[in-house]
């Protein structure tokens, strides 16, 4: 289980926007990837699960229902493509 919560909030230091960007995308690859790896080994496979869980905490950090709800979709979006 992987949880994204939201991006963090600090725009002057720490991130490049509100939206998930190319890091989400290499994490999202990067669990594909092992997901794949783990059926080499076992056929079964595996099923990882990604927690949106976010809109829960926003109120306890400050950032807007908006944001976050903005951040899921997109990072949705990258999910699904990568499928």
């Amino acid at each position: 289980m992987v949880e994204f919560l939201f991006k963090c909030p600090n725009l002057e230091k720490s991130v490049l926007g509100k939206e998930p960007d190319s890091g989400e995308r290499e994490a999202l690859l990067c669990l594909k990837r092992i997901a794949k790896d783990i059926q080499k080994i076992y056929p079964p496979g595996t099923c990882i699960q990604i927690l949106l869980m976010g809109i829960p905490i926003t109120r306890f950090v400050g950032i807007p229902f908006s944001e976050t709800k903005a951040y899921e979709k997109a990072l949705r979006k990258i999910s699904s493509d990568l499928t």
